[in-house]
């Protein structure tokens, strides 16, 4: 259920290259750089990936935008060349989301990064062979996944240097369409198969990027039904990207009968609201 954005450069642009003392224009495939590297990265650690290409010809595409930079577990973003889109883009991100970003850029001669992000780390890659970098990239997406959930320090410069910097809760900024809001409530009406239908809605809810917000109606409704071994795996699966959660803790409960208490009928299960 981890979200990814992709930030970067389409299609083939020309760059400025020096060679034995002579300058000259050479064309750099970003759809390479994409396939070989980005992709190949995310696929060895079992996700993938979206682009503003794909959210272009649906709705409007800034609202789209900021919502998927500002709520998407994790942005990577190619500061290859002076691209205009890229870095506003970037500047979202990091001015709104502490954790959850990764900047790979390739070496031209002669050609530093912006000043701004001189002191943020990258990982380089050879525009000839961009896919040689993936095994660092893959890595890295590993270890940035891992500092999330572990509450490790801020990669974004903004609120590296301002620690008092509060971000919104991305959240609350995701909305679940109100198909799916009124399938669950459906679904609870049925009390005897309500908690199978609680059930696929949940698999269904894994398998798209609002998923993590739906799994929580789908949570609530199944304990409600009294459905608490259903509800418990919903909430892990929650809780396994953001183990800090204070809403899940929250809507998870620790009055969650164990599978013993709920064939016991010991005291302290709730009963159904």
């Amino acid at each position: 259920m981890t979200n990814v954005f992709i930030v970067r450069p389409f299609g083939e642009k020309p760059i400025t290259i020096t060679e034995n003392g002579v300058e000259k224009s050479v064309l750099v495939d970003f759809e390479a750089v994409d396939r070989t590297l980005i992709q190949t990265a995310l696929e060895r650690n079992n996700l993938t990936g979206k682009t503003t290409g794909v959210i272009a010809e649906a709705g409007n595409i800034r609202v789209d935008m900021f919502q998927m930079l500002i709520t998407y577990d994790l942005v990577i973003a190619d500061i290859s060349i002076d691209n205009a889109n890229v870095f506003y883009e970037l500047g979202i991100r990091h001015g709104l989301r502490p954790k959850g970003t990764i900047m790979i850029r390739f070496t031209t001669p002669g050609k530093d990064v912006p000043f701004d992000l001189k002191t943020d780390r990258y990982i380089p890659y050879d525009r000839k062979d961009p896919g040689a970098a993936a095994a660092l990239l893959t890595q890295s997406i590993k270890e940035t996944l891992l500092s999330i959930r572990e509450n490790g320090r801020p990669d974004s410069p903004v609120f590296g240097l301002l620690p008092a910097l509060s971000p919104p809760d991305p959240a609350t900024l995701v909305v679940v369409p109100r198909s799916f809001q009124e399938a669950v409530e459906q679904a609870e009406a049925q009390i005897t198969d309500g908690p199978t239908t609680l059930a696929l809605l949940g698999q269904e809810a894994r398998r798209l990027w609002w998923g993590r917000e739906g799994l929580r109606l789908v949570g609530r409704a199944q304990r409600r039904l009294s459905a608490f071994h259903a509800a418990r795996e919903t909430w892990e699966t929650v809780r396994k990207d953001l183990p800090d959660d204070i809403r899940g803790q929250s809507d998870a409960g620790d009055d969650l009968p164990t599978s013993r208490q709920q064939r016991d009928g010991l005291p302290g299960v709730p009963a159904r609201a």
